[in-house]
């Protein structure tokens, strides 16, 4: 999908909000699965990518007010 095809208050969303390419594959996850519960480790092998930056992902995430941590576990549970 070519920049012009993707609608202007989509891309202002994710320029303005989304840090990484594993923020974005994480943030459409859960939202595709907003009563799931998951470790950072567990979505990572579900969307093939390394702990780390995964964990990395979901602490902004979280940090940005998309999703809740509880323990060891992420909700997709939005502030916005």
């Amino acid at each position: 999908m070519s920049e012009q095809q993707l609608p202007e208050g989509i891309r202002d969303f994710i320029l303005r909000r989304i840090d990484t390419v594993a923020q974005l594959e994480a943030l459409l996850f859960f939202r595709e699965r907003p009563t799931e519960r998951w470790d950072a480790g567990s979505v990572a092998k579900r969307l093939y990518a390394p702990a780390d930056e995964m964990a990395a992902a979901l602490t902004g995430l979280c940090n940005d007010g998309f999703l809740v941590r509880e323990g060891k576990l992420y909700h997709y549970a939005p502030a916005i």
